[in-house]
């Protein structure tokens, strides 16, 4: 799924994505449980990334 379709989805800016994927800013927990629910990619990889695994590697192959 492309950042675009993502944020949409999700109702936020494609910045804030873009800028979280560069590690510029923080996905809040909020946004991380809609991240979630839209792609099936556990919420804590999206607060977490250095702990629970980089969710932009999986997200290429959510549709």
């Amino acid at each position: 799924m492309k950042i675009t379709t993502l944020s949409k989805k999700a109702g936020v800016h494609p910045t804030t994505l873009y800028k979280a994927k560069a590690g510029l800013t923080f996905i809040s927990p909020k946004l991380a449980e809609k991240l979630e629910d839209l792609t099936g990619i556990e919420r804590g990889k999206w607060i977490w990334p250095e702990k629970y695994g980089d969710p932009w590697k999986q997200l290429k192959g959510v549709e």
